[in-house]
This record gives structure tokens, C-alpha cells and sequence, in this order.
């Protein structure tokens, strides 16, 4: 689950969780994708 977004401060940083113990070892990997969300119609105008 997503805990925080990253979408204010501190911008970029995003903190994910889990209800189960998730162990990541040393040298493992974890990719997230993560999508620009698409800007409203209102958005050109401003």
C-alpha cells in the first residue's frame, strides 16, 4: 500500500507498506513504475 506519495514535501520521496513482514535483502532490487498523471483540460488555460 502506499503510505505517502511523494506528491509534497519532502517531493519525490515515497513510502510504501505493508500489513506483512517484507524482508529485502542486500542486493535485491525493487522496481516501482510510477505514471505522470495526466494534466486536466483546465491545466492549458492557467
Amino acid at each position: 500500500m502506499i503510505v505517502y506519495d511523494g506528491l509534497k514535501d519532502p517531493v519525490g520521496n515515497i513510502v510504501l507498506g505493508s500489513k506483512k513482514n517484507v524482508v529485502v535483502h542486500a542486493g535485491s532490487g525493487l522496481l516501482l513504475r510510477a505514471e505522470a498523471e495526466k494534466p486536466s483540460e483546465d491545466a492549458a488555460v492557467r
